[in-house]
């Protein structure tokens, strides 16, 4: 996962020498915390390199200066090598808030499916259980070498943000091709999108978020809304700009937003949603709000229905991509209990020889005052 420019970009370690770290620990010292420090001196003895089997350390960078760090060790407490354990995640002060933190903690659990079936680690601050919290952590008792844990094992997790990206690279000419002047077939959601642009028109910066070749961002930019289209893929995010220069366009995941807290009067997710498995659909929810103000507005569309699609071709091109169907009660649900209160909710049948032949659901929901 990347960021444009001036974010973090979130990457793999190999190699961490000293000068690169030198900020996090003399930082990290200064409000009595050893942990940085000791990061650097287990690396420098070979005590822990973040070597073994499954083991990984990742580093936030920004203009290539390290600002953040969270490593995935073997779990020495445990006595088991499926159970992974979270280690030293720091973040510089100045770049606290704006979803660095939870884009490590979100590269580790990636990192650790497969090699690990739980996830467990040990904190006593507050804001960081909340972090893990709103990850999907489960606090855990009884332990003194584990505040939380989160199952692996089992879970429906979203396919591998590299093979999406990757596949939607692939498609990204013929998809602007067919879906940049679909909305022109589309009158229930233009109408839609027009309401939403009432409401948040002139209020700030709104996200499109999985917003392909900016076919979407481009409709509410004509309706007087300053936008900001954020894709995983590169090549989408290409066309988008080529298609609408006007418009801020940049390479992201919706899940780990490079975006402060309360940043945004409003979001569109159309059909983005629909490539998060269940069990991080609350976590991805939370982070919406995270990013959204107190009181914003969120509209998604997504195809209704209980079944994964799996295409190996689309377009043309060979991809792998699942297509997930979503219940709109279910739906609902996750919403409240990330912080929204749903106000609408709008059913419709498919338009013919104008997109996939699926009912359509869309939601509208604002996010807590209390945020």
């Amino acid at each position: 996962m990347s960021g444009e420019p001036g974010g973090a970009r979130i990457e793999r370690l190999r190699e961490l020498p000293d000068a690169r770290l030198a900020p996090l620990i003399t930082e990290s010292e200064q409000a009595g915390l050893r942990f940085v420090r000791r990061l650097a001196e287990e690396r420098a003895s070979g005590q822990n390199r973040f070597d073994r089997p499954g083991e990984a350390l990742f580093g936030a960078l920004v203009d290539g200066r390290l600002v953040g760090a969270c490593g995935l060790n073997v779990d020495p407490y445990a006595g088991d090598p499926r159970v992974g354990r979270v280690r030293h995640l720091y973040v510089l002060a100045a770049h606290r808030r704006l979803g660095v933190g939870r884009r490590l903690v979100g590269a580790v659990v990636a990192a650790a499916h497969g090699p690990f079936a739980t996830l467990r680690l040990s904190t006593a601050n507050p804001p960081a259980a909340r972090l893990y919290e709103a990850l999907g952590f489960e606090q855990h008792d009884g332990d003194v070498h584990c505040t939380h844990r989160l199952e692996l094992s089992g879970a429906r997790t979203t396919e591998d943000p590299s093979r999406t990206r990757e596949s939607y690279d692939e498609i990204a000419a013929a998809s602007t091709e067919r879906l940049f002047t679909e909305l022109a077939g589309k009158p229930l959601d233009r109408h839609l999108l027009n309401r939403f642009a009432e409401n948040v028109r002139g209020r700030g910066l709104v996200a499109d978020l999985g917003c392909g070749p900016g076919h979407v961002a481009r409709y509410l930019h004509e309706q007087g809304v300053r936008m900001l289209g954020v894709d995983l893929s590169p090549r989408m995010i290409d066309w988008a700009r080529k298609r609408s220069p006007e418009i801020e366009f940049r390479v992201g995941d919706m899940r780990a937003l490079d975006l402060p807290d309360g940043a945004l009067p409003g979001i569109v997710a159309f059909y983005s949603l629909i490539h998060i498995a269940e069990n991080e659909m609350g976590p991805t929810l939370r982070e919406l709000r995270r990013v959204l103000a107190p009181g914003g507005l969120l509209l998604v569309a997504f195809h209704i229905g209980e079944e994964i699609v799996h295409r190996d071709e689309l377009w043309g091109p060979a991809v792998s991509l699942d297509f997930r169907f979503l219940m709109p009660s279910p739906m609902v649900a996750h919403l409240v209990e990330a912080g929204f209160l749903v106000m609408e909710r709008v059913e419709r049948e498919p338009y013919p020889e104008v997109e996939h032949p699926s009912r359509r659901c869309y939601l509208l929901a604002r996010s807590s005052a209390d945020q």
